[in-house]
């Protein structure tokens, strides 16, 4: 009876062994297991992003999965800067300053976000770096200066006012132009004279409806500066013309 007991014995004690070393095998591929690997590889939360892809709604420094696709305004002494970086890799900064004057240009751009950095290529051939310090849905900082997010044409920074996305008609004496304000930030401008003759113009756009203007750089390089007297869903005034919307 005791021998009969010993045998058992020993082969469950073969059995525990041979468990033991299945368990500790490297998988088919020869390689040793690591749990999750395969997630941070695939860039879930955590991982970042460079294509303007949002991961959270918390503010996080360069780095963290927030993008910088929008307008921004950065308010200064004598007027502000709105900076707009568009999905494709465009984007324009428009500078209002109320004692140098206004100036408006088109640049590309790339933002590393791992680097914390967004390298912009201006239309003239000036190259700026300039570094992201902190990123959230409504502040970001360039260089140490503290950006806001701007409302697109659609509407206002707090949305108390319709905005001027869509097309607007104003008639005078010889003719009529329309302005037509597209929600990305493009536009054109259509003037129909019968006395001078016919005129079209493409343009981007920045609308600033707490300050009450909007700032149109044309693609021959001509800016202006526009203000937006009143704003309803059928009518909005531009420099004191009526324009009706079509």
């Amino acid at each position: 009876m005791k021998k009969q007991s010993l045998g058992w014995l020993a082969l469950l004690w073969a059995v525990v062994l041979s468990v033991g070393f299945i368990s500790c095998d490297k998988d088919d591929d020869g390689e040793d297991y690591k749990p999750h690997e395969d997630a941070y590889e695939n860039g879930l939360p955590g991982g970042g992003s460079e294509d303007g892809n949002q991961n959270g709604d918390s503010g996080t420094e360069a780095g963290g999965g927030l993008g910088i696709v929008g307008s921004w305004k950065h308010t200064f002494s004598s007027g502000y800067v709105i900076y707009t970086f568009n999905a494709d890799g465009t984007g324009s900064e428009i500078e209002v300053d109320y004692a140098d004057g206004n100036h408006a240009s088109n640049f590309s751009y790339v933002y590393d976000e791992k680097e914390g950095m967004v390298v912009i290529l201006y239309d003239d051939g000036y190259t700026e770096t300039l570094e992201v310090l902190f990123v959230n849905p409504d502040v970001i900082y360039l260089d140490g200066d503290k950006l806001t997010r701007q409302e697109d044409g659609s509407g206002t920074e707090d949305g108390t006012v319709p905005g001027i996305v869509g097309s607007w008609k104003h008639t005078f004496s010889s003719g009529y132009v329309i302005y037509t304000f597209n929600a990305d930030g493009t536009g054109s401008e259509i003037e129909v004279d019968y006395a001078d003759g016919n005129h079209a113009s493409n343009f981007s756009y920045v609308y600033n409806g707490e300050e009450g203007v909007v700032v149109i750089l044309y693609d021959d390089g001509y800016e202006e500066t526009l203000e937006v007297l009143f704003v309803s869903s059928d009518v909005i005034y531009l420099d004191g013309d009526k324009l009706t919307r079509q």
